[in-house]
């Protein structure tokens, strides 16, 4: 029997948003909760929320954790991202 009682499910375009985040020479970190990603880029860490754009909206939304994290990190780098594009447009514009 496993210790380990939670398992996180992973959004679907994870791991091709940590991909391109790879190319263009972002470190990532996966974590468990209340948020998918620490991103390390030219000495600045920032976080990132993953959703799966392909999903209906209700799905995308931030859970209550997550709503919770955002409000009490306000000012902090922190972004909800749905596509490799809206991931590699936070790097950018850091």
């Amino acid at each position: 029997m496993s210790l380990n009682r939670y398992n996180p499910k992973r959004d679907a375009n994870e791991s091709e948003i940590r991909d391109a985040l790879h190319k263009v020479g972002v470190q990532t970190w996966p974590l468990d909760r209340p948020v998918d990603l620490l991103c390390g880029y030219r000495r600045t860490f920032f976080v990132l929320e993953v959703k799966d754009g392909a999903k209906i909206p209700s799905k995308r939304a931030l859970t209550p954790a997550q709503e919770k994290f955002f409000s009490d990190t306000e000012g902090y780098p922190r972004f909800k991202v749905e596509t490799v594009s809206d991931a590699l447009s936070v790097v950018r514009d850091l």
